[in-house]
Formats: structure tokens, C-alpha cells, sequence
């Protein structure tokens, strides 16, 4: 008889299972793998993190340094610009030992988090708190495939929660029995602990989102302890009676977390931290928890009768979970609060919801978590809360199937539930993917130090998009095993811009400003312009030559003119019709095209920042030879200087060495305080001979 009936619940617990996994996955398990959810951005940028940690331990040597993928080059630390997914790689390098290809690999890493999160869940509920099978199963069903989860998709960091959930189970197992003595009650404490502490430090590990939300929905929860009486007596007499095992489970996963934090310090160091005003335009509003997204087949109708069109990247903002949903978790926290542990659950929920809101303009409660909790101002996107707050909306709800006492019901009302959250999602080809990717591999040449894609507009399909054919390039990368000068992730080093918005072209010229942007990414990185080799795709003649390069004008405020100013320029200014820019320091760069083999006359036009008894002079260099020295007088005047066909190549590097460079604010003459050289107005490069194309 106990046989049956434990068979009857795993069926119904598999049942549950395989609904969700089919309404979460149809479009990936439909098409029999062949395609991929969702876009090929975030979702191909996850699966590339997921393969270098795959290099890492396999022990290739380009992914020797886990916290080095070879993307940005010659960039240290790139891993840490994003989410490192390293808690849940495990789960990918299974897939990959098994020889399935990194693409598939990723689809079977999906699909098994989704079945860890739906286990973990349904354990913290059934067994942490008690609650029926059914409540419990509808419970987890809603943790792991809500319509939030769907609509998020393209960011798969954000699926592995399963950490988050044995932690909390393994709270209600500290928590359990606690003046029991003896060697038993000592070693479960101690298990218990341990386990406990590896959980939080994976989670952490697994993406920083989810860890970082977590700590703060710990931390919340124990404030909240501390004000009610029965919470406060429980938690003082665990900690008197556990201090020992928190401890030392403390002092163990430290190290591991200080590692992580000493890797994202630095890149925070490099590339900076968010801003207030960029982060205030992702924290949720009141709209974005009944938006269900585009594809949500119960509530399309809302997408006619409410604009979401005002929501800044409304995309992110897709955290609703559906009507009933709401209302079913609202009447079991009602009920909750009547329990001990519950006012806890129930205060936290609401005032981690309160707190990631935005009630007027950019007025919200977070920034007071963003000035003062550590690491809070490396989160911008603050919608992805809703994953915490979607733990206690998950435990309002299985509560509330708990009170139900007819079974027929409460599956009736998990239906519903269900229901809400079915959708579909974007997907993409991953057999059309690998042959492009073979493709593009193929023009890299293998004798390449590092390599920059650059792609013809008219080679793509669709809308052209940067962060696609940055990851095609990233691709590459793991194809030729030669570290890439592109890149995609969450933030990017400093100067590498330029390479990002810049990567297509329709024509020879475009072509050059991109070399153009790859020599000055070389040149501020100490690279030689050979170190990184420009790769069009598809492939162009290598010897590309420009009538127009015979004589052209670089000419501050202008568009065309702007990729030739490399550092030590300032913005451009205007003052009338007048338009200049200022060598901002004592060395200032430019890089241009010119065609080898000729001599040049450059002709300056320009002015220097006047200095009682200074006399400005400038030392200017042509690709590291000096090929001038000039001497300023106090007004606007042509300088003209040529330049050796011998030193002349299809892309040169000319520095203006300057003898001083001072600021207004110094001489008193305003409250400028930048360093100031030379005002540049034209620079005029005119072939001395022509050239037959």
C-alpha cells in the first residue's frame, strides 16, 4: 500500500515535471534541437562563457586563466566584465565530456536546470515546510517555468535558482529540533551548515544577479527576524547553540567568494560603476509586474489595452506572472502571516517588493541600497529581483493550495495557474549558425596573432545588429583557437568602443575606418598594427587602394573626420561657423590612411594655447620616425609638413609631442582647468603624386 502511494506522487511529481518542461522548452524539444532558445545575443554570450570554462578545465592553453576568455584582446580579466556561470558549468561540462557539440551541449544544460530548479523547489516545499503534494508541486511549477522566467530567457544566467532553494531548504533543516543534544543532533547541525553555506557561495558563483539578491533577501529576512518574538527566539538560539559551524562554514567558503570579489573589483576598477540614472530606468514599476511580454498566449489582449511602450527597455520589465497567480499568493500570504515563520516570509517578500520599486519619476527606496550595500551599485538591471520576490510569491501560493481540501480544486486552480505562464520564445537555428561560423573561420589566417571581424552590411540578414556578428566573431575565436579583438558581454574595456558600433561597412572606405579603429585599439593596448589582423568577411582584395586618399581633409566636426582622432583630443568646439578641437594633453595622436609608397605634404592648420614667456613648440612623428619639429606662432597659421613616401603606410600613427600643455584656469584667463596644447582646425593631406588606380 506504501508502495502505490509513493508511486502515485512520483507520477504526479514527473507529470507536473514533464508539463512544464514541454510548455517551457516546446519550441527547442518541437523543433528536435535544431533550434535554440532564445536570440542569438545573451543566449550564444552565456553559451561562450559556459564553453571557455569548458577550455579551462580541459586545459587548452589559450582558456589556461579562467578569469582571461580571449575575447577584448589583449584585455585581462574579460570573464569577470559579466556573469562567470561557474556554479552551474558543471551541469555543461557533463553534456561536453558526453561529446555532444558546445551548442547542443548548452540546449541539455538548459533543460537540466530547469528539471534542478523544479526538484529543488518542490524538496524546499514539501519537506523544508511541510506543505501537501500538491500545493508543493504547483508551487514548484511556478518557481521554475513562471511566465517571468520565459520572458527572461534570452538572459540565461538567470535560470539557475536551484541553489537558492537548497539553501532555504537546508534553513528549514537547521532549524528543526534545535535544543536536541548528542552526537546525531551535532552532525546533522553541522551538515546542515555546511551544506548551507556551499549553497549561497554557488549560487554566487553561478551568476551575480542571483547571488547578489539573495545575500539581500538573507539579510532582510533576518532584520525581519529580530522584530518578531518567535523568530528572534528561534534564530538567537541557533546562533548560541551553531556558532561553532557557522564559523568554520564561513571561514571555508570566504576564499572562494574572495577570489570572485577580488576579480569583479578589478574590472568594477577598470570599466566603472553603474549610475544612478541608468540604474533607476531598470527598477520596476507597478506596470511591470502585470507586463506578461508579447508572446504570452493567456494575455496577449493585455498588449492592446495597456502602452508599454513607455517603459524604458521594456524587454526587461516583463516580470508579470498573471492575474490569478497574483491573487492566489496574496490570499495564502494573508494566511501565512498567522504562522510564526510565515510573518517572516511574508515581511520580506513585501519589503524586498517595496524597496526594488519605482513610485514617481526616479523616486524609489533602492537608492539607499544602491549608496550603501555593498556591490549594489554593479547592478543595473534591478527588475531581476522579481526572482527573489518570485520565491515568496511561490510560497503564497503552494500555502494556499495547502488549505484547499478538496484536491480537484486545488488541480483546477493550478491549471489556471499554469496557464497564465505558458508562452513561446524567440529561437534561432543553430545548424544555419555553425555554417556561418565555419565560414567566417575560414578567412581567419591561421598564422594570426589575433584577429578583428569586421562584416559587410550587405552580407547580413535582417536588421544589423553589432552584438550579433560580435558574438559570430567570438565564435570564430573558439573555432581557429586565436584570441579575438571582438567582444560582447556586460560592460567593455576602456577605448574599445570605437570596435563595437563600427564593425560594418559597404565600401573600401568603411573598410579603412575600420582598421583604422583596430590600429588605435593596438596602439593604446602597446600592440604593434601586425598583431591584430582585420578580417572583412566576406573577404576583400588585401590591397585595397583610394583615389580619395590622394588628398582629404581631417576636419574637427565632421562626422567622417571623427575616427581619425585618437587620444589626446578633446570635443570638439564651435563658436559661429568656427569649429576646432584641443590637444588636451602633451602628446595627442591621429591615425589615417594613406596610400604606401607616396610623399605626403600634411598642412596644418592650428593655434597655440598662449602662454606668457612660452614659447609652444611640437615634435611630430610618422609611424615612431620624427618627421618635423615645429614652432608656433601666437595666432592661427598653416603648418606644413612633409611626410617620407618611405615611411608612408596604408595606416599610419602621427604623434604631436608638445613642448607644454596648460590650462585657461592656470593662466587666469578662465575657469577652464583642462591642460591645453594646440587648437586644431584642418589638417589637409595631399599626395605630392598622383597615383593610377
Amino acid at each position: 500500500m506504501f508502495d502505490r502511494s509513493r508511486r502515485k506522487e512520483n507520477f504526479f511529481i514527473l507529470l507536473v515535471l514533464v508539463i512544464g518542461i514541454l510548455a517551457f522548452f516546446h519550441p527547442m524539444i518541437l523543433s528536435r534541437f535544431a533550434l535554440v532558445q532564445t536570440d542569438p545575443g545573451d543566449t550564444r554570450f552565456n553559451n561562450y562563457i559556459l564553453e571557455h570554462s569548458y577550455q579551462w578545465i580541459a586545459g587548452n592553453p589559450l582558456h589556461k586563466s579562467f578569469w582571461d576568455c580571449p575575447i577584448f584582446y589583449p584585455c585581462r580579466n574579460a570573464t569577470a566584465f559579466s556573469d562567470m556561470l561557474l556554479g552551474s558549468a558543471p551541469i555543461y561540462w557533463f553534456w561536453r565530456i558526453l561529446s555532444f557539440l558546445p551548442d547542443t551541449s548548452f540546449q541539455l544544460w538548459m533543460i537540466t536546470v530547469g528539471i534542478l530548479n523544479f526538484l529543488a523547489s518542490l524538496l524546499f516545499l514539501r519537506r523544508g515546510l511541510g506543505l501537501s503534494l500538491i500545493a508543493s508541486a504547483g508551487g514548484a511549477y511556478l518557481f521554475s517555468f513562471a511566465s517571468m522566467r520565459g520572458t527572461q530567457l534570452n538572459y540565461p544566467q538567470l535560470l539557475p535558482q536551484f541553489f537558492t532553494m537548497i539553501a532555504l531548504f537546508c534553513l528549514c533543516r537547521m532549524f528543526v529540533r534545535l535544543p536536541e543534544q548528542g552526537t546525531y543532533a551535532n552532525r546533522r547541525k553541522w551538515f546542515w551548515t555546511v551544506v548551507f553555506a556551499a549553497a549561497v557561495a554557488c549560487q554566487a558563483l553561478a551568476g551575480i544577479y542571483l547571488g547578489f539578491f539573495l545575500f539581500l533577501g538573507l539579510m532582510i529576512a533576518l532584520a525581519v527576524s529580530l522584530v518578531f518574538r518567535e523568530p528572534r527566539r528561534s534564530l538567537l538560539l541557533f546562533a548560541r547553540l551553531n556558532w561553532l559551524p557557522l564559523v568554520v562554514s564561513a571561514l571555508v567558503v570566504t576564499p572562494v567568494l574572495a577570489w570572485t570579489a577580488y576579480h569583479y573589483n578589478l574590472a568594477k576598477t577598470l570599466v566603472g560603476t553603474r549610475a544612478w540614472s541608468e540604474v533607476v530606468l531598470m527598477i520596476p514599476t507597478l506596470k511591470s509586474w502585470i507586463d506578461m511580454g508579447p508572446w504570452n498566449y493567456a494575455y496577449q489582449w493585455s498588449r492592446t489595452c495597456l502602452d508599454f511602450a513607455d517603459i524604458h527597455n521594456e524587454p526587461a520589465h516583463r516580470i508579470g506572472i498573471g492575474l490569478v497567480t497574483i491573487a492566489v499568493s496574496l490570499t495564502g500570504m494573508i494566511r501565512l502571516f498567522r504562522v510564526s515563520w510565515g510573518k517572516v516570509v511574508v515581511c520580506s517578500t513585501v519589503i524586498m517588493f517595496a524597496t526594488a520599486l519605482v513610485y514617481y519619476g526616479d523616486l524609489s527606496p533602492w537608492v539607499l541600497v544602491f549608496k550603501y550595500v555593498p556591490a549594489a551599485d554593479a547592478i543595473r538591471v534591478v527588475t531581476r529581483a522579481s526572482f527573489l520576490i518570485l520565491i515568496g510569491i511561490c510560497i503564497g501560493v503552494a500555502y494556499a493550495i495547502n488549505g484547499i481540501r478538496s484536491s480537484t480544486l486545488a488541480i483546477v486552480l493550478l491549471l489556471f495557474i499554469f496557464a497564465e505562464q505558458f508562452q513561446t520564445t524567440l529561437a534561432y537555428n543553430k545548424y544555419e549558425t555553425r555554417d556561418r561560423i565555419a565560414k567566417i573561420a575560414r578567412e581567419i589566417p591561421k598564422d594570426c596573432r589575433s584577429f578583428y571581424c569586421v562584416f559587410n552590411v550587405k552580407s547580413l540578414s535582417g536588421r544589423p545588429y553589432w552584438a550579433y556578428s560580435q558574438l559570430d566573431a567570438m565564435w570564430v575565436q573558439l573555432a581557429v583557437d586565436i584570441p579575438t579583438v571582438n567582444g560582447f558581454s556586460g560592460n567593455i574595456p576602456p577605448g574599445w568602443a570605437p570596435l563595437a558600433d563600427q564593425i560594418f561597412f559597404d565600401s573600401p572606405s568603411g573598410l579603412f575606418r575600420c582598421k583604422i579603429n583596430s590600429f588605435q585599439w593596438a596602439d593604446l593596448n602597446g600592440l604593434s598594427r601586425n598583431d591584430i589582423s582585420v578580417v572583412p568577411f566576406p573577404s576583400w582584395p588585401q590591397n585595397l587602394k583610394l583615389s580619395e586618399l590622394a588628398g582629404f581633409d581631417v576636419i574637427p566636426g565632421k562626422e567622417e573626420s571623427n575616427h581619425f582622432f585618437g587620444p589626446g583630443w578633446g570635443q570638439d568646439e564651435f563658436d559661429g561657423d568656427e569649429v576646432w578641437t584641443w590637444a588636451i594633453a602633451r602628446q595627442a595622436k591621429l591615425f589615417v590612411p594613406l596610400l604606401p609608397g607616396l610623399k605626403y605634404t600634411m598642412s596644418i592648420t592650428a593655434a597655440p594655447m598662449v602662454a606668457e614667456h612660452l614659447k609652444q613648440r611640437a615634435s611630430v612623428t610618422l609611424n615612431g620616425r620624427l618627421v618635423a619639429t615645429l614652432s608656433f606662432a601666437d595666432r592661427v597659421q598653416i603648418y606644413a609638413v612633409t611626410l617620407p613616401k618611405e615611411l608612408v603606410h596604408d595606416l599610419n600613427k602621427i604623434e604631436f609631442n608638445f613642448d607644454y600643455a596648460i590650462s585657461p584656469a592656470q593662466l587666469g584667463k578662465a575657469s577652464d582647468t583642462r591642460d591645453l596644447a594646440m587648437a586644431l582646425f584642418k589638417i589637409r593631406f595631399e599626395a605630392v603624386h598622383s597615383t593610377d588606380e
